[in-house]
């Protein structure tokens, strides 16, 4: 997790502090702490009564250096409790609680972490990845797992291919193999060693690499092209920088046909900041490695540079947020099939370094995802440098975990099937009969005898799915359309498949209205059509013709339609419809011509039990425009949130429109006494009219009254012994009416 040096001693990233000491101890305890001597910093940092921030981050990596990560928690507990803490600071401390296995407390610090920075991109990033990284932790583990045979009491890690054999750093103290020791801690150099895997995972006949790039310096990790016939490796020179701060570089040697070339340094290196952990790509021609140069995201990030035959690189390109964090991402290794492995302690993780599975787009090598690998390839401490074979059956990792024989050791592992499933590529591309392709669906997806969930698409763009081989089935939905599906094979060497579903739309049965003079047979243009099933409880209103689409098939149904226009007699008609296979129905209705004209807004309103009273409305001058009515329940003046949807659009005809006025007239049906009726419609007009009060400012211009029975929209009949209204019909007299005034 804070592996920010690579190795225990300087074959790693090695930032420059610069902490303002306040006493001697603490002077001293920065001079042991530059100096790379761990054991003494601690004691002295552990003396100073009152430390910097500064000093206790110092303690902390001390710590790490001496792997003690038992005490780490205390120490950044201590940092918080100051309050000068910042947001790594934050992060540091719920990584540190998981390596002492207190997962519910990690919860608590996180979810601190996300209320205290939730606008920042780890937050988000990490908030993403929380379901993909629950599902890993609940699942059986897909490796086995073997501690390796070059492990030592010293450091054994960073283990890669080198054709048919094995390339690893280490100290060859278990094949007695002489080597120089550095002097600040007595213990012999990192140096290359080379040997043949069995296929059980053991490792025989280790030897030394090459003598001609051996020297009294430590050695990284290690890269070679497909040939194996180029060699890019890190090495940590013994010549420190400006800040007295002993980085990383790079370098470069050609086999000769005998031997290794002189190595070169690679021009992306620099003393101001560390190059390592070499990554080639020859089928991209692209070299990734770990850096914290300038222009990070933190810490150490992973980055590439695309290179020449003769090896010139370009300038170097940053990953991007999806692999790089605030904390360090180290140990790149690129895979043939298209993958990117690496390690970071900065995505969701089990504690300290993770390996993970990043996924390249075939199309422009960016990065589709990234995975964590899970247990037991990952533990509650540093898990690193993850290389697998051509197949992904198998492979090698580092960890420091409990139970090994040094402070980092190589293990080997299996996949428990016969090889690791790969995930790829399937983009959903759904078109509509015009062609246009259309992203508001749901869909399925299923491979297998797994089966997800039918998940509505957000968004505008094509959705990407990644699969593993074999065959998919997708199934999409879409309202007024017929449901399809796809059913296709993804092949082992299948990196992106275009799953295309075109959607067919459904014929379902529409109702045409007309009107005609009932004496010239003349279409009558300025109708308004209320229309309304008696089974289905849906309302239109339309200005003109009206042409209805229902969205369900029906055998047949019941309508009821009222026909209003300027000089025409109100007509009402309900009338049987039936349909066969989406068959248009068309009904023509003939209206009768009005003797007398006459504005029914012109009636001048009866304030009856409302605190609203305003002057009657000389209305002769002023256009009157009828809206839509709304609807109430039996014996009930609440608004449904149907009806305040309705109401809504009107209110904002009012806000776009400042100087019209809206009066609401409201009613009942014909049960009940009238004068009991009259009063429930006065509730109906005060609710309806509070209700669009509270929306606006000018409150002034909204009015209205109630008036019980009066002006059915269907002629009931209740005073005869038995009403001819269904129970739907009456509903549509227990209404509230709306016109703008202008």
């Amino acid at each position: 997790m804070f592996r920010i040096i690579i190795i225990t001693i300087v074959c790693a990233i090695v930032f420059d502090f610069s902490a303002i000491s306040q006493n001697k101890n603490e002077k001293k305890a920065e001079r042991a702490y530059e100096n790379f001597l761990y054991k003494r910093a601690i004691s002295l940092f552990e003396k100073v009564e009152e430390p910097t921030p500064e000093a206790i981050r110092h303690l902390a990596d001390c710590y790490i250096k001496v792997q003690q990560y038992e005490s780490l928690e205390g120490i950044y507990q201590t940092l918080i409790s100051t309050e000068s803490y910042n947001a790594e600071d934050l992060w540091n401390y719920a990584e540190a609680v998981k390596y002492n296995q207190k997962y519910e407390k990690y919860d608590t610090i996180i979810n601190l972490y996300f209320d205290k920075y939730e606008n920042s991109e780890r937050t988000k990033q990490l908030k993403s990845e929380s379901a993909s990284f629950n599902k890993i932790l609940n699942s059986e583990p897909r490796f086995s797992i073997y501690s390796s045979n070059a492990n030592t009491a010293e450091q054994e890690f960073s283990l890669n291919y080198y054709g048919d054999s094995v390339i690893f750093i280490g100290t060859g103290s278990n094949q007695s193999l002489s080597r120089e020791v550095w002097s600040v801690n007595q213990k012999p150099f990192l140096d290359l060693f080379v040997g043949v895997p069995s296929d059980s995972g053991k490792i025989i006949n280790i030897q030394s690499f090459d003598s001609k790039i051996e020297s009294n310096y430590h050695y990284g990790p290690v890269s070679f092209n497909n040939d194996f016939t180029n060699l890019i490796f890190t090495r940590n020179d013994a010549d420190a920088s400006k800040d007295g701060v002993i980085r990383l570089q790079l370098y470069f040697s050609e086999f000769l046909g005998k031997e290794w070339s002189k190595e070169v340094p690679l021009k992306i290196n620099s003393p101001d900041y560390s190059v390592g952990h070499p990554a080639i790509d020859s089928k991209n021609k692209r070299l990734y490695f770990a850096s914290d140069m300038p222009g990070s995201y933190g810490g150490t990030d992973i980055y590439y540079c695309n290179y020449s035959e003769n090896w010139e690189l370009s300038t170097p390109i940053n990953l991007g947020p999806k692999i790089n964090t605030p904390s360090n991402e180290l140990f790149p290794y690129y895979h043939q099939n298209g993958y990117l492995l690496f390690s970071s302690n900065g995505h969701l993780s089990l504690g300290g370094l993770d390996n993970y599975l990043a996924r390249f787009d075939p199309l422009n090598q960016q990065i589709l995802f990234v995975q964590n690998l899970g247990k037991p390839i990952n533990s509650n401490y540093d898990d690193f440098s993850l290389v697998m074979d051509k197949e992904m059956a198998s492979g090698y990792f580092s960890s420091d975990r409990i139970g090994g024989k040094g402070s980092d050791d190589i293990y080997y592992f299996f996949t428990k099937e016969e090889e690791l499933q790969q995930p790829y590529l399937i983009n959903l591309i759904v078109s509509l009969p015009n062609g246009d392709t259309t992203y508001d669906y749901s869909y399925k997806l299923s491979q297998n005898i797994i089966k997800t969930e039918l998940n509505k698409h957000l968004g505008d763009t094509i959705p990407r799915f990644n699969v593993s081989p074999g065959e998919v089935k997708l199934n999409v939905e879409k309202m007024g359309f017929h449901n399809d599906s796809l059913t296709f094979t993804i092949l082992e060497n299948t990196f992106e498949y275009n799953a295309v579903i075109k959607l067919q739309k459904i014929q379902y049965p529409t109702l045409k209205l007309l009107a005609k003079d009932s004496e010239t047979k003349n279409v009558i243009d300025d109708v308004k059509f209320s229309f309304f099933t008696i089974n289905l409880e849906d309302t239109l209103n339309a200005e003109g013709s009206l042409t209805y689409e229902f969205l369900e098939n029906f055998d047949s149904i019941s309508v009821s339609i009222i026909a209003k226009a300027v000089g025409y007699e109100k007509k009402q008609i309900t009338k049987a419809i039936f349909s066969e296979n989406g068959i248009d129905q068309i009904i023509i209705m003939e209206l009768n011509k009005s003797p007398v004209t006459i504005l029914e807004d012109s009636i001048k309103p009866v304030v009856a039990q409302t605190n609203d009273t305003k002057e009657s409305i000389d209305q002769k001058d002023e256009e009157v425009i009828e809206l839509g009515p709304i609807y109430f329940d039996f014996d009930e003046a609440t608004i449904t949130e149907k009806s305040k949807l309705i109401i809504d659009e009107y209110i904002l005809l009012l806000k776009n429109n400042s100087n019209w006025r809206l009066e609401v007239k409201s009613y009942t049906d014909c049960q009940g006494a009238e004068d009991y009726n009259l009063i429930l419609s006065n509730k109906r007009a005060k609710e309806t009219v509070s209700y669009i009060k509270s929306k606006i400012v000018n409150k002034e211009r909204v009015f209205g009254n109630g008036y019980g029975e009066q002006n059915p929209n269907i002629d009931c009949k209740c005073d005869e012994e038995k009403p001819i209204c269904t129970t739907d019909q009456q509903r549509q007299n227990r209404r509230s009416e709306f016109f703008i005034i202008k």
